[in-house]
């Protein structure tokens, strides 16, 4: 059995503008309106916005060691002899990263 890294950018679902942009497209989804208005598609980009983990956070990100960081602005793929993991640049992150979540799964 092999063991895989992942990290994973996520948004604090308990700031006002979240709030405000989930109950925005609830209403858009209710109303059947299925294309979002441009702030909406910058905010959440081309991820679901129900991608929510078990503490609440919104997933706006992922990537693992099997698969690379998929074009994720600001990481990157870290390999050395014995060593393998991503680069973090934290200035190059999407707009809005609360928190950044690293874990291994076995």
């Amino acid at each position: 059995m092999g063991m895989s890294t992942h990290l994973m950018l996520l948004r604090d679902p308990n700031t006002d503008r979240h709030k405000k942009m989930v109950a925005a497209v609830k209403a858009l989804k209710d109303a059947g309106i299925s294309d979002l208005p441009e702030e909406l598609q910058k905010y959440f980009g081309c991820y679901e916005v129900f991608e929510v983990e078990e503490d609440g956070c919104l997933e706006i990100a992922s990537c693992s060691s099997y698969g690379g960081p998929q074009g994720i602005s600001g990481i990157s793929q870290y390999k050395a002899e014995m060593r393998e993991g991503f680069d973090i640049r934290i200035k190059d992150l999407p707009k809005d990263v609360d928190i950044i979540r690293v874990f291994n799964s076995y």
